[in-house]
């Protein structure tokens, strides 16, 4: 849910958007094909879309250049922009209540809907599936099984053999991405699924708060050996490099009833109903 409350008498503020699309077929500056504009062309921007991970993996810029190309040819429209705002979960629904974006992507199904309860959102619609996966470093210090070794282990359990190999070894850590975000909202209800608040008073030195977007998130986790929660998205989108260096211990199913599954749904703002109507 939003920070704060909905007022349609305020201005809309502005947010940088973190990229702007105007379809994949768009010529500029002699490239055929840019599928990102390296600054804002005089287009409108008919829609500001606020999410995190989805546009870092480029599926926004995906989804959006191949939106643009089918709305130009279905209605013979002229040639329009749609801009990517970077932000997490939480931040998203604050961006709809403020109407610096139109639309969010967002993956908190009991906050999305109170975001339809408090008119923040006029609907909310399934858009994907995403996946949690709990990884870390390839030298495993906690010793946990890996992802497929055994389909019986639950999440839960992992989590725990991880808490004591963390309390029992100081140099064992796990990287909070501690931001309100979809991950850390997440691996926090892991956490207290369990028993444990280790951000809680007498604050855990192996619980790292990391406080970046998704890819830097995993970056770190890398370069310092931590375990941590990412999505799949994150995951097959980051340099091969970094996946090199570190594990999958536990990935989701696509069972509705699966911790780690991870749905993403599209909330359409007062201003952004217009804008998508039907599509």
């Amino acid at each position: 849910m939003a920070s704060i409350k909905i007022d349609l008498s305020s201005p809309e503020p502005y947010v940088a958007p973190a990229e702007i699309y105007s379809g994949s077929n768009l010529n500029v500056n002699g490239n055929p094909n840019p599928d990102t504009l390296p600054v804002p062309l005089p287009l409108l921007i008919s829609l500001r879309i606020a999410t995190g991970g989805a546009g870092q993996s480029g599926l926004i810029r995906a989804l959006a250049n191949t939106f643009i190309e089918h709305q130009m040819q279905k209605t013979a429209c002229g040639r329009f922009s749609i801009a990517w705002l970077l932000s997490d979960t939480s931040a998203s629904f604050s961006y709809l209540a403020s109407r610096a974006a139109d639309c969010s992507i967002t993956y908190h199904e009991v906050a999305e809907e109170m975001a339809v309860r408090q008119g923040i959102a006029e609907r909310r619609e399934n858009v994907w599936r995403d996946h949690w996966l709990l990884v870390g470093p390839k030298e495993n210090p906690a010793s946990l099984p890996l992802d497929g070794t055994d389909d019986l282990i639950t999440i839960y359990e992992l989590f725990s053999q991880l808490f004591m190999a963390c309390v029992e070894n100081p140099t064992i850590r796990f990287l909070s991405r501690y931001d309100k975000s979809a991950a850390n909202i997440k691996e926090s209800s892991i956490w207290t699924a369990i028993g444990q608040t280790p951000w809680a008073h007498p604050y855990s030195s192996w619980y790292h708060r990391y406080v970046e977007f998704p890819f830097a998130a995993l970056r770190a986790a890398c370069a310092l050996g931590e375990y941590t929660i990412t999505d799949k998205g994150t995951w097959l989108s980051i340099d091969e490099g970094i996946r090199e260096k570190m594990c999958v211990f536990k990935s989701s199913t696509d069972a509705a009833d699966d911790p780690l599954l991870n749905p993403a749904h599209i909330l359409v703002g007062k201003r952004g109903g217009g804008c998508i109507d039907g599509e």
